[in-house]
């Protein structure tokens, strides 16, 4: 399939093991297959943008969408072993996942489940990224419910959240 064979698309996503080649750009191996193909479908459309992966998205056909939500959606994710992990940073973005109920979207190990991602093992950068996107409305869900939760919180807050969650 020419999306995750392409030089381009495996620059930033390793097409055998779906890491990420920096902390900057999502971990695809083991995200919902359901996700993965809204997140694509979003991307063509135009719904979300990312200059890179718009025009990628655009290019794929359906058949193409679907082949590589399943190819993604099978792999093992592997633990974020770049990514280090400050112990008190950790202990306060536990503190904020438990006291926001991310589980109750994201499951219980933040693993991901239907339309909602994988954020476990995520690089820290991208999920800082994503969490800010979301709370300046650059990035919205289907419900609602991240721009809701994620307004609320500080900067630090954003920041701890995000080390605690690729830390897993």
């Amino acid at each position: 399939m020419k999306a995750y064979d392409s030089e381009l698309a495996s620059s930033w996503h390793d097409p055998y093991e779906g890491n990420a080649r920096a902390q900057t750009y999502p971990r695809l191996a083991g995200q919902p297959e359901a996700y993965l193909k809204k997140q694509l479908t979003a991307f063509a459309s135009g719904e979300r943008s990312n200059s890179t992966m718009t025009s990628l998205a655009a290019s794929m056909s359906q058949h193409e969408i679907d082949g590589l939500a399943a190819h993604f959606s099978k792999m093992t994710p592997l633990p974020n072993t770049t990514f280090q992990a400050d112990p008190a940073r950790v202990a306060r973005g536990e503190a904020l996942v438990k006291a926001n109920n991310c589980a109750a979207c994201h499951g219980q190990q933040l693993e991901g489940k239907d339309l909602y991602p994988r954020l476990a093992g995520q690089g820290y950068g991208y999920l800082r990224d994503q969490l800010n996107n979301f709370k300046s409305g650059a990035r919205r869900d289907a419900t609602g419910s991240m721009t809701a939760v994620v307004g609320a919180l500080s900067q630090q807050d954003i920041d701890d959240l995000a080390h605690y969650i690729a830390s897993r």
